[in-house]
C-alpha cells in the first residue's frame, strides 16, 4: 500500500489524472443513459427471470445491488459532470 508522501507518484505511474481528464470528455448525457440503461435492464431482469428457485432469486438479488450502485453512481457522476462541463444542471 502507498504512503501517503508516495500517493502522488502512484497516481502518476498509474496515469489516474489522464484518465479523469478523458472521462471529463464524455458528455455528461451518455453517462445518464449509460446509468438508466443499467436500472432499466435489471428491472427487465428482475421483471423477467422468475421467482421460483432460491437460486434465481439470490440471482435477481445479487445482480440488482451491483446495478443499483452502478447505476446511481453513473446518474449521479453525470449530475457532477455537468456541472463540471458548464451544462444546464443548476445548484440552488
Amino acid at each position: 500500500m502507498p504512503t501517503p508522501s508516495r500517493a502522488p507518484a502512484a497516481a502518476d505511474d498509474l496515469k489516474l489524472l489522464a484518465i479523469a481528464e478523458d472521462l471529463l470528455n464524455v458528455p455528461s448525457g451518455l453517462i445518464f443513459l449509460a446509468g438508466a440503461a443499467l436500472l432499466g435492464g435489471e428491472a427487465g431482469l428482475i421483471y423477467l427471470v422468475p421467482d421460483d428457485s432460491a437460486a434465481f432469486v439470490t440471482l435477481q438479488a445479487v445482480t440488482g445491488v451491483a446495478a443499483g450502485l452502478g447505476g446511481v453512481t453513473l446518474l449521479a457522476t453525470s449530475y457532477l459532470f455537468g456541472l463540471l462541463q458548464g451544462g444546464s444542471a443548476k445548484v440552488e
